[in-house]
């Protein structure tokens, strides 16, 4: 690859290829880090997500057994109301 200067500027003089391939190279590097801190943060998301979905599988769990252990204590409430109301006609 050859210096080459934009239309009607004077010819790239070897120092300043050097400078502007130091700057080319410093801008790589600072793509490089950027593409790496992006891949880490993507990483980072993709893991929460799953840490996410993992606890709305066990949120929907345990709110199903809750649903059923309530109904199960309506049910023996209700047997224990009909129990109190037959014991209390035989007491009299």
């Amino acid at each position: 690859m050859s210096p080459t200067s934009p239309i009607n500027s004077p010819p790239l003089r070897p120092q300043d290829w050097q400078q502007d391939k130091g700057v080319q190279d410093y801008i790589g590097e600072i793509q490089l880090q950027a593409e790496e801190q992006i891949k880490r943060l993507q990483d980072q998301e993709r893991l929460s997500s799953s840490r996410l979905r993992e606890q709305d599988v066990l949120i929907a769990e345990l709110q199903e057994k809750l649903d059923v252990t309530e109904d199960e204590l309506k049910e023996r409430k209700k047997e224990l109301g009909e129990l109190r109301t037959k014991d209390a006609r035989y007491s009299l």
